[in-house]
């Protein structure tokens, strides 16, 4: 039995918002009004890969997404409408590991206020997110988190965290 534990998605592909270019911050204070931030979406890979998926976001009315860049590998894809209640995003090929696909430039029009951005299913696809893996075809996406403001993010808050959560740690 190894001493170590590496990051592997197994069946699952996981999908969650974070403050940082390192997908290790979820949570962060937002303290005065005009307040910029950036805003990452990170993909974690089934062990069949991922290639594509279709979301929404829900955030408070405080909040404003004044851009975006997708990842460079990445294209939007047409047809889709895209806004915060749908975005879709496909791969040019195929990815394994984590990855990010999207990052949103956002202030804040207030500070201090607790809230935070989630990831919702897409009003044109409706429920659940579906996410797209390179041998099967599409699979329902878990969710590990959204991005909290002025409160302690929690990781995994569904039905199904406690497997999500195994699922990401092997021996």
């Amino acid at each position: 039995m190894s001493d170590t534990c590496s990051a592997a998605a197994g069946v699952n592909t996981y999908i969650g918002l974070y403050e940082d270019d390192q997908h290790t911050t979820c949570s962060m204070d937002i303290t005065m009004e005009l307040q910029h931030f950036t805003v990452w979406l990170w993909v974690l890979p089934s062990d069949d890969g991922f290639g594509n998926i279709a979301y929404g976001l829900s955030y408070p009315s405080w909040i404003v997404l004044s851009g975006s860049d997708t990842h460079p590998d990445m294209e939007v894809l047409i047809g889709c409408p895209q806004d915060r209640h749908t975005t879709c995003l496909s791969f040019n090929g195929c990815w394994y590991d984590w990855v990010w696909m999207i990052r949103y430039d956002a202030y804040a029009l207030e500070g201090g206020i607790s809230g935070k951005i989630q990831i919702v299913p897409s009003e044109w696809f409706g429920s659940p997110i579906m996410a797209g893996d390179c041998l099967h075809g599409e699979k329902p996406a878990r969710i590990l988190n959204g991005l909290h403001f002025n409160e302690v993010c929690v990781v995994g808050a569904e039905e199904y965290s406690w497997g999500a959560i195994k699922d990401l740690f092997r021996d």
